[in-house]
């Protein structure tokens, strides 16, 4: 528990508790992997000012759950509450009569152990009443991170990913890590089909958006013969990558819709970036243009943007930011010796070809910036040629995290962008199916308006709003500062490509409706209606950067859709020069801070 959040492991009992297994599955019934020494950790793995602050039931458990596409399965938390050991499973068949009284489900996930993040979101709706609304919480395994699948022993025909970032892009799962499914069976199909294949990785490994939304598509009739709703979330890199999925078009096959399945929702929440479907970006102000009031909620809110295709003739919007410095390789390890920390960290930096290492030992002033949660790292790397690289970034701004150019993960939309002049009705009908087949709630927090790089340019000296105060300084604060103050942890993408789409989360989240309503939607002739019909765009008064916060305000509008009122506000319902505008006399920022800009006219208040 003193190590910090990348380095928390496992003990050794722990993971025996998880790997091993009694009995080899059948193919057709979902595993169970055991937590019984694993509960009392799941509060370690939250950072040290993060507390969770709730305890985890006793009876939550993981199982894997296969054939979500096709026989490709995920680690899944959910709360078989108030039933036997046996029947905990709401997919196996031992469950039947447990899944008749489902009728709302919660399909949450992010970067933690699926235990950890069923805690959260299990304590929080049930705080609000919702104690009959079932849980799920998902875990993508990473060669380092198994999130209950276990690091030895993986169950048949379980995906892995190489790093989170790459099933945070939607990329097909790693065909070194990943189980191989049996021959037998139902699996023997995909084994066949998976030999002809053969030498084309991507065609036979799933990504997480085909397994998220075949997920989804598991939980209908006949088997969840009562269930009326399922909400989906995914805040910040989870939302990023539920962004993604809303333009997924499964290879395993979608299940044709029927009378009576359950009304689905999705939530994005406060991504760092966004996927853009066409090439134009939003006209941003120059460096010597830029002031407070682009880190001002309501300014933000109320600001009308421009879209058109960045060339020659704009400025680089590389100028922006300063390019990537140093960044913390290792930390001081008390047990190694102080010298052969740094011939260790000489010796990589004559190996490596694309980063210069540079050993610190503890004097911050040869390597600026350098520090993990508050420390100062003793070997720093940086990127040789970080100008050239980022002024190549920002021509690649319109390729895949960003835009459709590029390499595409194959159940996305692929080819060129849909620019007003080459934008070929397949690409249009694959839009149109991404745009108008879910309903996705779009939200972004009102004091999610922090860019630290940016805003620690002497320009904008000494700063603005509540992200004026010292990282330090936030972490040594209240309880409430630091609950606000999230982005300390998780600061925004701030790389060229990324600062094209707006400067703050909240900003992104306002240009991304307005880019989709402005330039999308007319484009591939989608009507202000249907548009209507299938996202929404609102603002979560008083939100910052923090997961707790988010699940703990969203629990409402989870469970009793009550998604508009004080807290939830439509970002529509700003206007222009408006002083009546909803919302505006409750805070759009934590009550403890201080000036948004020097226009600021709302009222402070806790939420």
């Amino acid at each position: 528990t003193n190590q910090t959040w990348s380095r928390t492991r496992l003990p050794m009992a722990s993971r025996r508790d998880i790997i091993d297994q009694q009995r080899t599955p059948s193919a057709f019934e979902p595993i169970q992997l055991p937590l019984k020494r694993y509960l009392p950790l799941t509060r370690a793995l939250a950072p040290k000012d993060e507390p969770l602050g709730m305890s985890c039931p006793d009876h939550a458990v993981v199982h894997f759950v296969p054939n979500l596409a096709g026989p490709w399965g995920l680690p899944i938390a959910m709360d078989g509450r108030h039933a036997p050991r046996h029947q905990r499973n709401l997919f196996s068949h031992h469950a039947r009569k447990l899944r008749r009284n489902v009728t709302r489900v919660v399909i949450y996930y992010d970067l933690n152990y699926p235990q950890n993040t069923y805690c959260k979101a299990r304590s929080a709706l049930d705080a609000h009443g919702g104690k009959d609304t079932h849980v799920f919480t998902v875990g993508f395994p990473t060669k380092k991170k198994p999130r209950g699948l276990g690091y030895t022993r993986s169950p048949p025909c379980a995906p892995k990913w190489q790093r989170d970032f790459m099933w945070l892009e939607n990329a097909p799962a790693s065909a070194t890590l990943s189980s191989r499914c049996n021959r037998t069976g139902m699996h023997a199909h995909w084994v066949n089909k998976s030999e002809e294949l053969a030498g084309n990785e991507s065609a036979l490994f799933p990504t997480p958006c085909e397994l998220l939304l075949g997920l989804v598509g598991r939980l209908r009739g006949p088997h969840w013969q009562n269930l009326k709703d399922v909400r989906v979330i995914g805040f910040s890199a989870g939302g990023q990558l539920l962004d993604k999925c809303m333009y997924s078009q499964s290879r395993f096959g979608v299940p044709e819709p029927m009378l009576g399945d359950p009304i689905v929702k999705f939530f994005i929440v406060s991504p760092s970036a966004l996927f853009y479907p066409v090439p134009e970006r939003a006209v941003l102000p120059s460096l010597s243009q830029l002031d407070c009031n682009y880190f001002d909620p309501v300014k933000t809110l109320q600001r009308d943007y421009q879209f058109r295709l960045p060339h020659k003739h704009f400025r680089d919007i590389a100028d922006m930011t300063k390019p990537p410095g140093w960044y913390c390789h290792t930390q001081w390890n008390e047990t190694i010796p102080n010298e052969t920390q740094k011939e260790q960290c000489e010796a990589i930096n004559r190996s490596d070809k694309m980063y210069e290492y540079r050993f610190t030992g503890g004097n911050i002033s040869l390597a600026p910036h350098c520090q993990h949660h508050g420390k100062v790292c003793w070997c720093c790397r940086q990127r040789k040629d970080t100008e050239e690289q980022q002024r190549h970034a920002c021509r690649n701004y319109d390729h895949y995290r960003y835009g459709l150019k590029g390499i595409v993960p194959p159940d996305m939309p692929s080819g060129i962008t849909c620019s007003g002049w080459n934008c070929t009705p397949e690409l249009t009908s694959r839009l149109r199916y991404g745009l108008t087949r879910n309903h996705a709630v779009y939200i972004g927090g009102s004091a999610d308006v922090c860019n630290w790089r940016l805003q620690s340019r002497p320009e904008l000296s000494p700063g603005c709003g509540w992200c004026a105060a010292n990282r330090s300084e936030q972490l040594q604060g209240t309880a409430k500062k630091v609950e606000f103050a999230r982005d300390i942890m998780s600061p925004i993408v701030d790389t060229c490509r990324a600062m094209w789409e707006g400067f703050t989360r909240l900003e992104r989240m306002k240009i991304y409706k307005e880019m989709i309503q402005k330039v999308v939607a007319p484009r591939i002739n989608i009507s202000e209606g249907e548009l209507a019909e299938s996202r929404t765009f609102l603002t979560l008064v008083g939100a910052g950067h923090s997961d707790n916060t988010v699940i703990d305000m969203l629990a409402p509008c989870l469970i009793w859709d009550d998604c508009l009122g004080d807290r939830l506000i439509r970002m529509d319902d700003y206007k222009e020069n408006s002083s009546s505008s909803p919302g505006l006399s409750t805070s759009l920022a934590p009550a403890s801070t201080v000036g948004l800009g020097s226009t600021m006219h709302i009222r402070f208040k806790h939420l």
